[in-house]
């Protein structure tokens, strides 16, 4: 038997050369319980005869040593033309072993397999993935961080920026159902979606930055999502700032975050995701940024008042500027 077969996750694939088998193709591996996967086969036959029935079979090994059958996927193949064999497959109790193997044709005929697979029914994010910490977006600057209400506040530099609505996009669900941004159509790697915050933050001040990002589109093995601040100056004078970045993938939603510090009173300042590849969308469920060391408020009695007013005054362009102003009256 030759085989080129590869793992990836709890995927069986065979694709990048034809398997001939004398007797069976197999493969073990572990299957979580409880969750339902879809089998998939191409096969053919070569042989003395034009048809054969042909099975794709699963063999369970349990703890007590108890063996069982099942067959997931089975049809007639001839050996002129390749058939697609389509099954499911769903384990209630952990076994000990699981074999998936092809079967079926007599004695002296073998099977042609060009792909082999075994893949979860439901996107793999579901059940596999754990999904990060939530965002707290207390003190955040920052116009509509979670997307609540579509893109309002957010912008695309050179490129085109949609929302999920409430029922996700492509399949691709936001953290805990909640909704997100998509930057798409991007040509370059420095396009991406950005925000004006020219007001919402102050000069010698610290800020945190927390983004909950992830990639989808063409294939890849993960590309960095990087923060930025850039600072207009007037002119041609800009600066940029690098707040942080973190590797993100099509597969699940991760955590970017950074700082920055502002010594100087640019004209305007825009913060903004960027970094994949083209061709490579970019998501967005949660950006926030927040001073890195709020005003401490412990034992004043105005603490209560002046947590309310900073509340109150977080969407606003003057949320530092009025804070500061009641704590110092």
């Amino acid at each position: 038997m030759r085989s080129s077969s590869k793992w990836a996750s709890v995927l069986l694939h065979c694709a990048q050369s034809d398997i001939v088998v004398a007797g069976y193709c197999a493969r073990y591996y572990e299957p979580i319980e409880g969750v339902e996967y879809k089998v998939e086969a191409c096969v053919s036959i070569s042989g003395d005869v034009e048809l054969a029935d042909v099975r794709a079979t699963l063999k369970l090994e349990s703890a007590g040593g108890k063996v069982t059958y099942t067959t997931l996927a089975s049809g007639p193949v001839s050996k002129r033309e390749w058939a697609f064999l389509k099954g499911k497959m769903e384990v209630s109790m952990a076994p000990v072993k699981a074999l998936v193997y092809l079967e079926g044709p007599p004695i002296g005929i073998d099977i042609l397999a060009s792909c082999f697979s075994i893949a979860p029914s439901k996107p793999e994010p579901d059940f596999l993935v754990e999904e990060p910490k939530e965002v707290d977006v207390e003190g955040n600057v920052l116009l509509n961080p979670t997307f609540n209400t579509g893109v309002q506040g957010w912008s695309g530099i050179c490129c085109k920026v949609n929302h999920s609505g409430l029922h996700g996009w492509k399949g691709i669900m936001g953290p805990r159902g909640k909704p997100f941004a998509l930057a798409l159509d991007r040509t370059e790697g420095w396009q991406g979606i950005e925000q004006e915050i020219t007001g919402l933050v102050q000069p010698n001040e610290t800020y945190l930055v927390i983004a909950m990002v992830r990639t989808a589109g063409m294939p890849h093995e993960g590309a960095y999502v990087l923060a930025t601040v850039r600072l207009e100056y007037g002119g041609s004078k800009t600066r940029y700032l690098s707040v942080g970045r973190v590797k993100a993938s099509s597969k699940e939603w991760v955590l970017l975050e950074g700082k920055f510090h502002l010594d100087g009173q640019p004209q305007k300042t825009f913060f903004y995701l960027e970094g994949p590849p083209n061709g490579v969308d970019l998501l967005v469920s949660t950006a926030v940024i927040k001073p890195a060391n709020p005003p401490d408020c412990i034992g004043s009695p105005l603490k209560k008042q002046a947590r309310t007013l900073h509340r109150c005054f977080s969407s606003s362009n003057c949320v530092y500027v009025s804070f500061r102003a009641f704590l110092n009256s």
